[in-house]
């Protein structure tokens, strides 16, 4: 165990002044975090939960370690890698189905419990891509401009740009605001017309009738469709294989 020593506040006993606090040794993990963030800028020292400072500039701190610190990288990465993974998990079972329709060159059968099951996948990938995409934009900046600076740092160790597809707002905002999304599309206008709730398959030319997918995955153009919105799937898809391969650095 390594010791440390904690500054009391306690001025009516001197003699506990500073006590004994005892912390886990750096893993083998945490010291490859430390050796990958040290490129951060931030010369101040480290704010510890258990250590007491005073008159510490947090806003300077904030601003000189670009929001943040070195011990910090590891929870953000732990927190990226759980939606990453679940994505990936995701993209692993549509690549298997566009293997098949390729394989096939299209004859094959597919029931509706198939195409359900690939458009939960679908719908998963963009999900977690848009809860990724708030860990490198974030929606407020926060005070002192911490979530901002936070997103600009994790941004440059993943080495993202500002053309990323996860940078879209449509992109997280349309699915985590589902129920309220869903209203408007029921009431901006009447339905009429066919009806499909779940839909794989190549994309039908208009022929004047109206068409409200409630789901689809057009595998001829590779986009998915919600309530009107369309997602092209391959690029997210690629940026979330860009993150996936900093992260196995850090494993």
């Amino acid at each position: 165990m390594v010791l440390l020593k904690v500054k009391s506040h306690n001025k009516a006993n001197p003699a506990d002044r500073w006590q004994r606090r005892s912390f886990p040794k750096v893993t083998e993990y945490q010291a490859s975090v430390l050796c990958h963030s040290s490129s951060n800028t931030c010369q101040r020292p480290l704010i510890w939960s258990l250590c007491v400072m005073e008159k510490v500039d947090i806003k300077k701190i904030i601003q000189d370690c670009g929001g943040v610190q070195p011990p910090h990288l590891a929870f953000y990465i732990e927190s990226i890698r759980f939606s990453c993974d679940a994505a990936m998990n995701s993209i692993e079972y549509v690549a298997e189905f566009i293997n098949m329709t390729n394989e096939t060159k299209g004859q094959y059968e597919m029931n509706s419990e198939s195409q359900v099951k690939i458009l939960d996948h679908l719908q998963n990938i963009i999900l977690h891509a848009g809860a990724l995409s708030k860990y490198f934009w974030a929606v407020k900046d926060g005070e002192h401009k911490l979530h901002k600076k936070r997103g600009q740092t994790l941004r440059s160790h993943f080495k993202l740009n500002e053309n990323s597809p996860l940078k879209d707002k449509n992109l997280r905002n349309h699915l985590e605001h589902f129920d309220e999304n869903l209203d408007n599309y029921l009431w901006e206008k009447p339905i009429v017309g066919v009806v499909i709730p779940a839909f794989v398959g190549v994309e039908a030319k208009d022929d004047g009738v109206p068409v409200h997918f409630f789901r689809a995955f057009f595998i001829d153009t590779g986009e998915f469709k919600t309530l009107g919105v369309r997602y092209q799937i391959q690029p997210i898809v690629d940026e979330l294989y860009k993150i996936y391969g900093v992260l196995n650095n850090y494993t």
